[in-house]
C-alpha cells in the first residue's frame, strides 16, 4: 500500500467540485472532480483538514479527505473518491458523510446536533443512541453493555451518500 499526503486549496476543490456537480452520472470524471460536499461541511474557507490518497489496493486507489464542520468543532466531514487507474486515474465513485465526535467536551445534546445535520442522521441517532450519544443496547441485536460498552464512546460514524458509477458496480467496490 502508498500512503500519500497533498495540500489542497479551498480554489482547487471549489473548481472540482463544480465539475462533478456538471459531470453526468454515468460512466467516468476525471481525477480531479470530488465528491459533493457533505451537508454542513465549510463551502470555499479553508476547512480541509488534510487529504491522503491510499493506492496499492488494486486496481483502485482512494482519495480521503477530511473537512472541519462549518458550525460544530464536534464534527468532522469526509469525503473518499474511488479512482481507477492510481493517483490520476479516472473517478469511478464516492462516499461522503461525517464523524461526530460523542467525548468531545463541553457535552452538547446529540440528539439535537444530528436534526441539525439531517432529518436522516436524527433518525438514526435516535433509534440507535440516547441523547448523550450513548448506544441502546436493548434495541440492537448482538450488542450488551457489558462486552461492547466501547461502542458508546468515540466517534459516530454517519455514511450520507455512496455513489458508484455504472461500469464499476459489483467489482469488489
Amino acid at each position: 500500500l502508498h500512503l500519500s499526503t497533498k495540500a489542497v486549496s479551498s480554489k482547487d476543490l471549489k473548481d472540482h467540485r463544480e465539475e462533478m456537480d456538471s459531470s453526468p452520472p454515468t460512466g467516468t470524471l476525471s481525477a480531479a472532480a470530488t465528491p459533493p460536499r457533505s451537508e454542513g461541511s465549510d463551502s470555499d474557507d479553508d476547512g480541509i483538514i488534510c487529504e491522503e490518497t491510499l493506492a496499492g489496493t488494486g486496481p483502485y486507489s482512494f482519495r480521503i479527505t477530511l473537512g472541519k464542520h462549518d458550525e460544530y468543532d464536534s464534527v468532522v466531514t469526509f469525503s473518499v473518491m474511488i479512482l481507477q487507474g492510481g493517483h490520476h486515474g479516472q473517478t469511478v465513485g464516492y462516499l461522503t458523510g461525517r464523524v461526530i465526535d460523542r467525548d468531545l467536551r463541553p457535552r452538547w445534546q446529540f440528539h439535537e446536533l444530528c436534526d441539525g445535520e439531517s432529518a436522516e442522521l436524527e433518525e438514526v441517532g435516535v433509534t440507535f443512541c440516547d441523547g448523550d450519544g450513548k448506544i441502546i443496547y436493548k434495541d440492537i441485536d448482538g450488542l450488551s453493555a457489558e462486552s461492547d460498552s466501547a461502542a458508546s464512546r468515540g466517534g459516530f460514524l454517519h455514511i450520507g451518500e455512496v455513489k458508484i458509477y455504472d461500469g464499476h458496480r459489483r467489482m469488489d467496490l
